[in-house]
């Protein structure tokens, strides 16, 4: 799974649909391929090093998914850092089914 250009992030923005969980939050659009961003804030979580290891956790799930012809942007909420790794997983799994239909 591939990251997202800024110029597909920018279309995603204006153009996705928005679906929520109470720690995601997923913008997609449905174009050919596949290429996900996840966006983690400060706010959520203040250490550079939890942000990086949420979003890559946040990734490989979405990657292991086998998700075809999306383009999403995951944004995580204030607890989400504290979630464990199959919560975390239960999660983004469930704001992706949310989002197919």
């Amino acid at each position: 799974m591939k990251s997202m250009p800024r110029h597909l992030f920018n279309v995603v923005m204006k153009r996705g649909s928005l679906v929520h969980t109470p720690h995601l939050s997923l913008k997609k659009l449905s174009l050919p391929g596949e290429h996900v961003s996840v966006v983690v804030s400060r706010k959520v979580l203040a250490s550079a090093v939890a942000r990086n290891t949420l979003k890559r956790r946040i990734r490989a799930i979405a990657a292991e998914s086998g998700i075809k012809d999306m383009h999403g942007i995951f944004f995580a909420k204030k607890g989400a850092g504290a979630l464990s790794i199959a919560d975390l997983k239960d999660e983004a799994l469930g704001v992706l089914k949310k989002s197919r239909g």
